[in-house]
C-alpha cells in the first residue's frame, strides 16, 4: 500500500495484532529497525501497535514494515510513505490501521 501526505502532515500507523502467547512486535524503516524519538513514537498497547510520526518530513519518506512474531511465525505488513508539498496551517491527523492475526 502507498501512503500520500504533505510535509508537515501527522500521520500515525496502527496495526492491531492477535496472538499467544507473548507477541514481540518490531517497525523498520528501509531495512532499519526504528527507535522511539520526539519525531517517532512507537507505542504497544492492547494489542495495538502504533508508528506515529509527528510531523512528516521528506527524510520519513520509505518503505515501512510491521512485524509480529512468536515462537511459532513471523508476520509482517508493508507500506510505502509518500512525503510531498509543502506544509499548510490546515491539516489533519492521517490514521492507518491494519489488523494482523498470528497463531
Amino acid at each position: 500500500e502507498v501512503i500520500n501526505v504533505t510535509i508537515g502532515d501527522p500521520v500515525s500507523f496502527d496495526c492491531k495484532v492477535t496472538g499467544t502467547p507473548e507477541l514481540k512486535v518490531k517497525w523498520t524503516k528501509d531495512g532499519r529497525e526504528l527507535v522511539p524519538s520526539r519525531q517517532h513514537i512507537l507505542s504497544f498497547v492492547n494489542n495495538i501497535s502504533s508508528l506515529k510520526i509527528q510531523s512528516a518530513q521528506k527524510e520519513d519518506k520509505g518503505h515501512y514494515i510491521f512485524a509480529v512474531a512468536n515462537h511459532i511465525n513471523v508476520c509482517t505488513c508493508k507500506v510505502e510513505l509518500v512525503v510531498v508539498g509543502q506544509y499548510f496551517d490546515n491539516f489533519f491527523v492521517r490514521f492507518y490501521t491494519f489488523e494482523i492475526l498470528i497463531y
